[in-house]
């Protein structure tokens, strides 16, 4: 899918909404909000879809992401973008400060017409000035006003070419981003399993239970950080910054660790999986592993907890890949995305590579530890 939210905004609203009013996506002079979404009035019509599609409507040309907070990244992280979008409460007001011009590939709208059935803008035009693929200036509208601007964009999805527009003359100069190879050595991860924060104390008891063996290999902490981190882990409040930097030493643990056999063995022994359902409508699923004993109550973090706030299924099959493509929402659209899967160590729990061209000696010399700290 490469149709821009604009464009998904607007053609929908155009099919199925009886009058057209697009005013959360065409500002009032004519242009594109870089930010638009579905006014009030109009989101009943977007319900009709399933959720995965309005995730793929509403993250289009965006790449996969790392988890920002690793295993104990809240579940529905990925997916919140639909709230803003399809199901807001009318507050976006705002987000509508940037606007770009409405700019289309004539070529490419006439082909996507014989292809299928319709017209649409893609995303790349919304910030590029130039069709890479047909090379030729991308065209945008003139008229500045909200009510000629909806009949030019009807008259562009028709396969026409309204008077008013004029094209950009001369190549730009450069790299084209939506057409470059991403060679970067920084590794991205993503994590298919997530975690609550208070699996934090449950491998803080590991570390202890382990701290002579281990600290060794934590080349990365200094003395200090790795003596005080498990009993961080065990006191520092839950809802704490100081607990949650200490969450991201622990990520770099677990990676560190990923061959570790006596970690698995602790996990399978202390930890539950749930299959939790995140999305406005409960329709996108992710896996969520908990400790087996747990005081739910009695954590400063329980109002937002990442696992307490959804409905689950506990789970008794075997948790492997197969189970996370149709289980796992988000690593689904990374295989997909991916058409690979790297994999950082030999069980699921552990995240995996993300648009890597890292080597098993880079993980080993460290690199890898300077991203998740």
């Amino acid at each position: 899918m490469d149709e821009s939210l604009q464009s998904f905004l607007f053609r929908q609203q155009m099919l199925f909404a009886g009058k057209l009013d697009p005013k959360k996506v065409i500002t009032r002079n004519g242009m594109w909000y870089l930010s638009p979404y579905a006014h009030q009035e109009v989101q009943h019509i977007f319900h009709r879809l399933d959720d995965s599609i309005l995730l793929e409507a509403a993250e289009v040309g965006e790449p996969i992401r790392a988890c920002q907070d690793g295993i104990f990244t809240s579940s529905d992280d990925y997916c919140m973008s639909l709230w803003s979008i399809f199901f807001n409460n009318g507050k976006q007001d705002s987000r509508m400060i940037n606007k770009t011009k409405i700019r289309f590939c004539q070529t490419c709208v006439n082909e996507a017409i014989f292809e299928y059935g319709h017209g649409y803008f893609k995303h790349q035009w919304v910030r590029n000035t130039w069709c890479y693929l047909h090379e030729l200036p991308l065209r945008h509208l003139t008229r500045a006003s909200y009510k000629h601007a909806i009949e030019d964009v009807k008259e562009i999805l028709a396969g026409g070419i309204p008077i008013n527009e004029v094209c950009t003359q001369t190549r730009p100069s450069g790299a084209v981003e939506s057409l470059s190879v991403n060679n970067s050595k920084e590794l991205e991860l993503l994590f298919a399993v997530h975690a609550p924060y208070c699996l934090g104390r449950l491998l803080a008891n590991w570390l202890t239970l382990n701290f002579s063996k281990l600290s060794e290999v934590a080349e990365f902490l200094t003395k200090v950080e790795w003596a005080f981190l498990p009993w961080n882990l065990l006191n520092l409040p839950i809802d704490s910054n100081d607990y949650s930097q200490a969450l991201r030493k622990l990520n770099a643990l677990i990676v560190s660790f990923r061959r570790n056999s006596s970690l698995n063995e602790y996990i399978s022994e202390h930890v539950e999986y749930v299959k939790v359902f995140v999305s406005p409508r409960g329709q996108l699923s992710e896996v969520m592993m908990l400790p087996k004993l747990r005081d739910c109550q009695s954590c400063a973090k329980n109002k937002s907890c990442s696992f307490l706030k959804f409905e689950y299924n506990e789970i008794k099959e075997e948790i492997d890949l197969q189970f996370l493509f149709h289980h796992s929402s988000s690593f689904k659209r990374y295989a997909i995305d991916q058409g690979q899967i790297s994999l950082t160590g030999d069980y699921m729990w552990m995240p995996f590579r993300i648009n890597s061209f890292l080597s098993e000696e880079d993980l080993e010399s460290g690199e890898l530890m300077e991203f998740v700290l």
